[in-house]
């Protein structure tokens, strides 16, 4: 979510030209939700000392190419805030792309699970990612101004519905073995709360939020009400989506091997 949403940022500046200028306090809050999200994983690992071997495997690792992508993309960040140059700012995007590449992949090659191994989960979890992101830059509501806050919109409202488009496919069309793998999914419950919660109504909110262009309507409690509503439930979504993927998706596939008697 935090690599996303600096991706976002960075690509909404580069568009503008640099209009607008990010807060030193939110940049520094992207920090520390990478280092939470890294310390969660370093307290979950199960042999700590094996991370250095591990970070080591760049030829077959995503997880190694992953920690390569986060070391670029923090030093970037850190960078930024010494040289706030636009060419800084195109490498904290490029860094971060390629960790929500690296995260998006290790799922997917992750072969003995049936609900990860078909080529529609990367794109989901990348999907997912960026509604989240935008969700985390619409909740937060850094001083864009008008044109960069339309934008995000736009952004947020463009990612939902076609992350509402993934998540169907992968659902109800994805070739996964075995099938019983996303029963899970395919309860009502599950797509109420992910489609009804985490896609419709932010999208809902940000078709209200994008009708105002511009002028005092853009400033309103209203609005800024919708941008909230709408940034935590792209957020919350996009969680669950992850979170049932990877908790209620991962059911073990028969493994064969080609071995002759």
């Amino acid at each position: 979510m935090s690599a996303a949403a600096y991706v976002l940022m960075g690509t909404v500046n580069v568009l503008l030209q640099g209009s607008f200028h990010v807060s030193e306090n939110w940049r520094l809050s992207i920090l520390i939700l990478m280092a939470l999200g890294f310390i969660c994983i370093a307290l979950h690992a199960g042999r700590p000392g094996r991370a250095l071997f591990a970070a080591c495997r760049l030829r077959s690792s995503w997880m190694a190419r992953e920690t390569v992508a986060a070391g670029i993309f923090i030093v970037a960040v850190v960078l930024h805030f010494a040289f706030p140059y636009l060419i800084v700012v195109w490498l904290t995007v490029l860094g971060a792309s390629f960790f929500l590449l690296s995260q998006s992949m290790m799922p997917y090659r992750s072969l003995g699970i049936g609900g990860w191994g078909v080529t529609v989960v990367p794109i989901l979890f990348t999907l997912s990612s960026f509604s989240s992101g935008a969700g985390l830059v619409l909740l937060t509501a850094p001083r864009m101004g008008p044109d960069a806050l339309y934008l995000m919109r736009m952004i947020g409202l463009v990612s939902a519905v076609f992350n509402a488009a993934i998540w169907i496919y992968y659902v109800y069309r994805a070739p996964v073995s075995p099938p019983d793998s996303l029963a899970v999914l395919r309860k009502w419950q599950s797509q109420v709360v992910v489609m009804g919660g985490g896609m419709l109504l932010p999208v809902l909110l940000l078709i209200a939020g994008a009708s105002v262009a511009g002028g005092a309507g853009e400033a309103s409690w209203a609005w800024r009400a919708c941008e909230v509503f709408a940034g935590a439930a792209l957020s919350g979504g996009a969680f669950l989506q992850k979170y049932l993927v990877i908790a209620w998706a991962g059911w073990w596939r028969p493994l064969r091997l080609d071995v002759t008697a």
